[in-house]
């Protein structure tokens, strides 16, 4: 019995060193990898819904009024819209009501880009006075007031229904052009 304790005696460090040393090195792995941060791309970073977003001049009047049934914001400045619906205000001149089904603005470059179904309302001073635009898509460059879009487009109001190719809209001038192929119905509203 005094062989078996000896022997026992002798291998007891040499287990403990190793169990020390396995358990050392499990350790070390576990604590000592640092883990990858994920990398999110282009994931969106916040979803809101039924949104609705104002946006005012330097003097605190609303310029800009924006609601969606969904918002998401993206960390390159890129924000998705589900519905969108844009109203512009100016104090010179009427007010612009502009729907679509799907928009995307880049706040960096204060573009939007609507598609789907787009659908402009150019409520004017009196009581009926009225422009009503129909595209499949516009981009709206809201630093220069310009909308523009290189598809088919139809204009009308109590009087006439304009169709065309291409449209640019310059707010500042209140002028439209139609860009190709564009026919005059009069009296057809």
């Amino acid at each position: 019995m005094n062989k078996v304790t000896q022997s026992a005696s002798a291998l007891l460090p040499l287990i403990i060193f190793l169990l020390l040393a396995v358990a050392t090195g499990i350790l070390s792995r576990l604590l000592l990898i640092e883990e990858a941060k994920p990398n999110y791309g282009n994931q969106p970073r916040v979803k809101l819904n039924q949104v609705m977003i104002s946006q005012t001049d330097v003097n605190g009047f609303v310029i800009r009024k924006i609601k969606a049934t969904s918002l998401l914001y993206h960390d390159d400045g890129i924000i998705f819209l589900e519905n969108p619906f844009l109203k512009t205000f100016s104090v010179t001149d009427a007010t612009i009501n502009t729907w679509a089904d799907y928009g995307e603005i880049n706040r960096d470059e204060e573009v939007a880009t609507l598609t789907g179904n787009v659908r402009i309302l150019k409520l004017g001073p009196k009581n009926g006075d009225e422009l009503k635009i129909r595209t499949d898509d516009l981009e709206i460059r809201f630093d220069k007031k310009i909308a523009s879009t290189k598809g088919k487009v139809e204009i009308s109001n109590k009087i006439f229904i304009i169709k065309g190719l291409g449209m640019i809209i310059n707010q500042k001038t209140g002028e439209i052009n139609i860009l190709e192929k564009s026919s005059l119905i009069r009296g057809a509203v």
